[in-house]
């Protein structure tokens, strides 16, 4: 299993506004890739929890076909998107979940980082081959 770091894990912006959402994007240029394999795409800030209902993967329509899960930390338990299908060359959009566990996540001291896990799939790589995570995140209330 090996780990690679997209560009868009680097693109992250904040906000100090309580309770204005912050929806950034976070590409990924697909690469070969083998099961078990991860990605770090992005990060949810510290103080900040995540608004799944708002967050998407998104693939542009010239990837190759892949089953992937998209996580918070360091296991793969905390599940943004789970066994998400994407079929080679087609364009795709998929909503995350509104899962009482990752509302359970809350809000940490310190950034966590999100990552795509390729559960299959990624065998070849497309010229412009590209999965984007939209994340939506909030800072705490709290």
């Amino acid at each position: 299993m090996s780990e690679t770091k997209a560009d868009g894990y680097y693109r992250q912006a904040g906000s100090a506004q309580a309770g204005q959402p912050v929806i950034t994007r976070h590409p990924w240029i697909c690469a070969v890739q083998a099961a078990a394999d991860t990605i770090l795409i992005a990060r949810l800030l510290a103080g900040h929890r995540l608004l799944p209902e708002m967050c998407q993967l998104i693939a542009n329509g010239s990837q190759a076909a892949m089953n992937v899960d998209v996580y918070v930390g360091t296991t793969a338990t905390d599940l943004l998107f789970n066994d998400v299908a994407i079929s080679a060359t087609t364009f795709s959009k998929t909503n995350g979940a509104n899962s009482a566990v990752l509302e359970a996540l809350g809000v940490s001291d310190e950034d966590r980082d999100i990552r795509i896990l390729i559960n299959s799939g990624a065998a070849t790589a497309p010229a412009g081959g590209k999965l984007t995570l939209q994340l939506a995140q909030v800072p705490s209330t709290d």
